[in-house]
C-alpha cells in the first residue's frame, strides 16, 4: 500500500519533470529572458503570492497544523523532510556552489548588459543562486502532503501549484530555469526519503499525539453537555 502510493506521487512529479527536461537544453536565461518579457502588472501581483507560499511562513503553518491536530508520526515526518531539504540546500548554496550568480548579476557582469523587467516591491539578491530554496520548499511540502492524502486528483494539484510556485522565481529574476528545476527534484526526494524512513519503522508512540486531538476534545464536549432521553 505505501509503495503504491509512493509509485502515484512519483509519476505525477516524472510526467511533469519530463515535460520540462528539454528546457535544460537552452542556453543558460533563455527561461528567464523569455519569460521576463512577458510581464503585466496582473500577473506580477500572481508570481508574487505564489513565490511567497514557498517561504518559511509555509514550513511553520503546516507543522503548527500538524502538531495540533495529527500523530506524532507526520508530525516528525514533516520535520525530517524539513531537516533533509534544508541540509541539501544550504550544502550547494553555501558549500558546493557558494557565491553562484543570480539572474539580476550574472546578466549584469556581462558586457552589453540585459534590461530586466522587475517586479516592485521584491527585493533582488545577488548570489546563492542554486538551487532555488523556495522551489525546494513548497515541493517538499507538497510530496508530504500528497503522500499523506494519497489521492490521484490532488496530488496533481498539489505538484501543479508546486511548479508554479518554481515558474514565480524565475518570473520575479531570483532564479534560472536549472535552480528551479533542481529544487523541486531535492525538494521531492527529502520527503521520499522521510517519508521512506519513517514508515520502515512501526513505533507504538507514532500514533500518539503531542497535544489533545482538538476533534477528540469538542466530541468529548459534545457528549457531556448533550442530555440523554430514555
Amino acid at each position: 500500500m505505501l509503495h503504491k502510493r509512493l509509485f502515484n506521487v512519483l509519476l505525477v512529479f516524472f510526467c511533469f519533470l519530463f515535460l520540462i527536461t528539454p528546457l535544460l537544453l537552452l542556453e543558460k536565461g533563455t527561461v528567464l529572458l523569455f519569460i521576463n518579457k512577458n510581464h503585466s502588472f496582473f500577473l506580477d501581483g500572481v508570481f508574487k503570492i505564489l513565490s511567497s507560499i514557498g517561504n518559511g511562513f509555509s514550513i511553520v503553518f503546516i507543522g503548527v497544523l500538524l502538531l495540533l491536530f495529527f500523530k506524532v508520526k507526520y508530525a516528525f515526518q514533516f520535520i525530517f523532510s524539513f531537516l533533509i531539504q534544508l541540509f541539501i540546500v544550504l550544502m550547494f548554496k553555501e558549500v558546493l556552489l557558494h557565491g553562484s550568480f543570480r539572474p539580476f548579476k550574472y546578466f549584469g557582469s556581462n558586457e552589453g548588459a540585459v534590461i530586466l523587467n522587475l517586479v516592485e516591491g521584491v527585493k533582488i539578491y545577488n548570489f546563492g543562486s542554486f538551487p532555488s530554496g523556495h522551489t525546494a520548499t513548497i515541493f517538499f511540502i507538497t510530496t508530504f502532503l500528497a503522500l499523506c492524502i494519497n489521492n490521484s486528483i490532488i496530488t496533481f494539484l498539489l505538484i501543479l501549484l508546486s511548479f508554479l510556485v518554481g515558474m514565480s522565481r524565475i518570473y520575479l529574476v531570483q532564479h534560472f530555469f536549472i535552480d528551479v528545476y533542481f529544487g523541486s527534484i531535492f525538494g521531492v526526494l527529502s520527503s521520499v526519503i522521510a517519508f521512506m524512513i519513517i514508515n520502515s519503522y512501526k513505533i507504538p508512540w507514532y500514533n500518539r499525539f503531542i497535544f489533545p486531538n482538538v476533534f477528540d476534545v469538542f466530541a468529548r464536549t459534545e457528549r457531556l453537555t448533550t442530555p440523554k432521553f430514555r
